[in-house]
């Protein structure tokens, strides 16, 4: 075999070993796709169609990719809409009194949840039945300590700023005669001052998909940064 003959064969290989070589070269590509089939011969026919069935498909993922990202910021946006609102929302009671009736009926709706409990840690000579008619059923009462162990579950150490999980065991504490159902939920931590307990707002789903681990949560973290900025203002 001649050397030109070795190069051809050597080059035929390398093709037919990996033939995006060829395909992903924009300039060969152009080359071979303007090139006359009289010209060239009978096999470019093959590699027309070759290539063009290759560009598809990367239109076609292209396509799906592109798709995709429009799809998860119109859900970005609408998500920090929602958020936008909640902020609204939270900041509209003019007393304390209306504080109070918004987190016991307006708070899990503007939020799209299927429940929401603001919850403070009181000692246990100061639980009873009085001061929680006086707070209405969207305050949750809890022993110290309650809230960092509920947040932090199964792991150690401090629990994160905002917490995202599925469950199956929610507690009847928080979220009373709904426990039962909620499938998934939202922890935020809320800071009320260096001389009081911690907060928590606790978002409860039914949806176990709703609040599920993975999902951003910057947007969750601002809106505790609103709560609790809100709930020193009202203890103050």
């Amino acid at each position: 075999m001649s050397r030109p003959d070795t190069k051809l064969a050597a080059l035929r290989a390398d093709i037919l070993a990996d033939p995006h070589l060829i395909l992903d070269d924009k300039d060969i590509m152009t080359a071979l796709i303007s090139g006359g089939d009289e010209l060239i011969g009978n096999n470019v026919f093959d590699l027309r169609n070759m290539a063009l069935q290759h560009m598809s498909t990367r239109l076609d993922e292209l396509s799906e990719t592109h798709g995709t990202v429009v799809s998860t910021a119109y859900d970005n946006l609408a998500t920090a809409n929602q958020i936008n609102r909640a902020i609204l929302a939270l900041l509209d009671p003019q007393s304390f009194a209306a504080f109070l009736k918004f987190l016991e009926t307006t708070l899990a709706e503007s939020l799209n949840v299927s429940t929401a409990k603001l919850c403070l840690e009181t000692p246990v000579v100061r639980i009873n039945g009085q001061r929680q008619t006086e707070y209405g059923s969207g305050v949750a009462f809890l022993l110290p300590t309650t809230i960092a162990n509920y947040a932090a579950g199964s792991s150690t150490g401090q629990p994160r700023p905002v917490t995202l999980r599925k469950t199956g065991n929610a507690s009847p504490e928080i979220y009373g005669n709904l426990s039962g159902e909620i499938r998934s939920e939202a922890l935020v931590l809320i800071q009320l001052g260096a001389d009081r307990q911690p907060g928590l707002l606790a978002l409860g789903s039914t949806d176990p998909d709703q609040l599920a681990p993975g999902q951003a949560t910057d947007l969750l973290l601002f809106y505790g940064a609103v709560f609790e900025r809100v709930m020193r203002r009202w203890l103050n």
